[in-house]
């Protein structure tokens, strides 16, 4: 039987100039979930637009049970993208959009009560109906459920208490070089190195498994107690979007699957480099 996985929260439209390629980070751990072998399905919302109408569409062809979102009288979701000399990129998130009113239908709360791994992030907790749903979706999951908060911290669509709350109810936990330094801030860890620091976050929040994401430098990985560190595969960099959500699905799928560490970590990271020689987030 397959794996059955859910990610709760936005789908946009990234625009780059005058293209508009679909996205988000709930949609896209969907999408690699799926691409590894799992049942996958994405928890959101889209506007009754001709936008909503094409997300909904090309997230059913690449894969994604789509059954479970809804429509929504707010536009669907668009994020203005700019590349940066590096090849990174920087986001402008529109306000107001579908995914700020994510509900949990009946049917939500029977397939809540099934699955195997559910996903998170900051993001779509940015307004308060989105947030309580959140709360909701996880108090319906069953114990024996991966709870994965994939910090995902964007712009100023984020607290404190948001994070805290978020990372609490977590069993696991992925964040990237950047994320790091908001939680060494945030939460006073002192540890010099990045094992350290991550074990340090891993106690204080009662955490089976910490994924670090380091771009072009590598990754940390701490689960159950031990730690992996890897470098990144060479390759061409198209550009990075999805690459850590493509690694943190390959490598939740993986580890469901009960394979070991250093072959999670290979998996993550050989999908990861052919996200990044690739353009878009949805292009395996």
């Amino acid at each position: 039987m397959a794996i059955k996985m859910a990610s709760y929260g936005e789908i946009v439209w990234d625009v780059f100039g005058g293209s508009k390629k679909l996205g988000g980070a709930p949609l896209n751990f969907a999408y690699f979930c799926a691409k590894a072998g799992a049942d996958s399905f994405v928890i959101s919302a889209v506007g009754c637009d001709e936008l909503g109408d094409r997300a909904l569409e090309t997230a059913k062809i690449a894969g994604v049970n789509i059954d479970y979102v809804a429509r929504s009288g707010l536009p669907t979701g668009e994020v203005l993208v700019k590349m940066n000399p590096d090849k990174t990129h920087s986001f402008e998130i529109l306000p107001a959009r579908a995914w700020d009113a994510i509900s949990i239908s009946p049917q939500t709360k029977e397939l809540l009560k099934t699955l195997d791994a559910f996903a998170y992030g900051t993001l779509c907790q940015r307004s308060a109906r989105s947030r309580e749903s959140l709360a909701e979706a996880l108090s319906l999951l069953p114990e024996t459920c991966l709870k994965i908060f994939d910090a995902n911290i964007r712009q100023n669509f984020y607290s404190k208490e948001i994070v805290e709350s978020s990372a609490t109810r977590a069993d696991f936990l992925k964040i990237n070089e950047d994320e790091l330094k908001i939680f060494r801030e945030m939460f006073s860890v002192s540890e010099n190195s990045a094992e350290a620091a991550i074990k340090a976050i891993a106690k204080r929040f009662g955490l089976k498994c910490v994924v670090l994401t380091l771009g072009g430098d590598g990754f940390v990985i701490l689960n159950g107690g031990e730690i992996f560190c890897g470098k990144s595969l060479p390759v061409k960099v198209a550009d990075t979007v999805g690459a850590g959500d493509s690694f943190l699905a390959t490598f939740a799928v993986c580890l469901l699957q009960n394979k070991t560490l250093k072959e999670c970590a290979a998996a993550a990271n050989k999908t990861a480099a052919i996200v990044c020689s690739r353009s878009g987030a949805m292009c395996l």
